[in-house]
């Protein structure tokens, strides 16, 4: 147990040795809803159509992966996620494959991992020889996040991105719910597919809009696709931070909505296709409408804003946030990891530390340099 009395200190247990996480499992067969008759010959075109995805959502960090002792890659990023295409490299039937992913610290990551890791102020210092590559320590390496397969038959929404922009000039006034210019909402959807295909991408959203791309062909590998919506301010509540606007005290009653994207597919390319017509996938994400500024400047002047839009600071003001068109008072706290360990973080109480901001009338909490991305649920939370 590392946290045990002084053992954070003995390094001689993992240190300077590569160590390798080892899994054997046997290939996923085709789910039987995807069947009409095993012996089918159309069954079986559609599972040589389909691909299967190797995905690790977090690796920390200087780690090869193989399969069946082919070299799948290197993860040298402990914030990336990762996905292999395996279906070509599985074993036939009931013969077991091999996952093998071997953590060697003479990878370089050019120091892509949680700083605080090799200890700071406020986290215990293992005597660890430092890295070669940045000459500095980290105290963990692992698989810290979940690793899992999926079937792709014909793509994969791997990423939502949207980007939220105000249609109106300026505020320096407070937006009022109903009475501002709306926003913009550019969504931006990442793609995987095993093959070059056609179809369209789609969004909706709770606010009642909704909007598709004319037809796209979509390459084999990685892509992306942009969607526009508009949100009207007769449409939508204004998102404020705590103590601001509605002071709501609970998470759930937060003016946010959701947009659902989706892949539809109805080409008589694939017997996938053929047999089923049009084959869909989607995900959801959840959004909020706020104008936000860091203003480092008289922004009451127009002159200003409009020659300050493209610098990165001024000299005069310091620095103070500007919600919605309010100045805020920013009141909160700086978040370090909640643990040394990565793989043990739990995403309740991430959850938790942001009920208890609020329940503390903080408004703010900044994301510390040293740590690294939290997880996905502080984000949600938020």
């Amino acid at each position: 147990e590392p946290y045990y009395e002084l053992n954070f200190k003995n390094h001689t247990f993992w240190s300077g040795k590569i160590w390798n996480y080892t899994l054997s499992f046997v290939s996923p067969s085709q789910p039987d809803e995807f069947r009409s008759d095993t012996n089918n010959k159309d069954d079986e075109e559609e599972e040589e159509e389909e691909e299967l995805l190797l995905v690790f959502d977090g690796i920390k960090m200087g780690a090869r992966i193989y399969l069946n002792e082919r070299s799948l890659g290197t993860a040298t990023d402990q914030f990336m996620r990762y996905q292999f295409p395996i279906r070509s490299l599985l074993n036939k039937g009931s013969e077991p494959n091999t996952l093998v992913v071997s953590f060697d610290p003479a990878i370089p990551t050019a120091g892509r991992y949680m700083a605080c890791s090799g200890g700071w102020d406020w986290a215990p210092f293992p005597d660890l020889p430092l890295t070669n590559d940045t000459a500095s320590r980290s105290h963990t390496r692992g698989i810290w996040k979940s690793v899992y397969l999926v079937r792709v038959s014909t793509v994969a929404i791997t990423a939502v991105v949207p980007q939220i922009h105000y249609r109106g000039s300026y505020p320096v006034q407070a937006l009022v719910d109903g009475e501002h210019d709306g926003f913009d909402v550019a969504v931006r959807v990442h793609l995987w597919s095993p093959r070059s295909i056609s179809g369209h991408v789609a969004v909706q959203s709770s606010w009642g809009v909704s909007a598709s791309s004319d037809r796209v062909t979509v390459p084999a590998g990685e892509s992306n696709v942009t969607i526009s919506l508009f949100a009207d301010a007769r449409s939508i509540k204004l998102w404020w931070p705590a103590g601001m606007g509605p002071d709501l005290k609970e998470l759930s009653k937060r003016m946010l909505y959701d947009i659902v994207v989706s892949f539809s597919c109805s080409e008589q390319m694939s017997s996938t296709v053929s047999r089923k017509g049009s084959v869909r996938v989607h995900t959801k994400r959840r959004i909020g409408f706020r104008h936000f500024a860091l203003v480092t400047g008289n922004d009451t002047d127009p002159v200003y804003v409009r020659d300050s839009a493209d610098k990165e600071g001024t000299k005069f003001h310091g620095l103070f946030f500007r919600v919605n068109g309010v100045p805020l008072y920013s009141r909160g706290a700086n978040v370090i990891p909640m643990e040394e360990m990565a793989g043990s973080l739990s995403a309740e109480a991430h959850i938790r530390l942001v009920q208890s901001s609020v329940e503390a009338n903080f408004n703010t909490l900044r994301i510390w340099g040293g740590g690294m991305f939290l997880l996905q649920a502080f984000y949600q939370a938020s």
